[in-house]
């Protein structure tokens, strides 16, 4: 810190400075951790929800009886059935 900003620190400043950049990448880690248990989870519902409209349009139902069942929009059934190569 002397030589970048002119500030004298003692040993003790250092130390709690370190402290501080320590805890600082543990609070980050801990977020990042956070953020991927979430976009997992996130993951798995989708893929359940893609399932099921996919079965449902396999077995025979129309898309909008889908959309009801599933509580997703006739957009989002279309969507999903597009990503799959099942409509055009």
């Amino acid at each position: 810190m002397s030589e970048n900003f002119g500030l004298m620190m003692s040993v003790d400043t250092e130390r709690r400075l370190g402290d501080m950049c320590n805890l600082s990448q543990v609070l980050i880690d801990q977020g990042e951790e956070k953020g991927r248990v979430k976009g997992r989870e996130e993951g798995r519902v989708k893929g359940r929800e893609e399932g099921k409209v996919v079965a449902r349009f396999e077995d025979g139902m129309n898309i909008e009886t889908i959309a009801h069942k599933s509580q997703l929009s006739v957009e989002r059934v279309k969507a999903i059935l597009k990503e799959e190569g099942l409509i055009s």
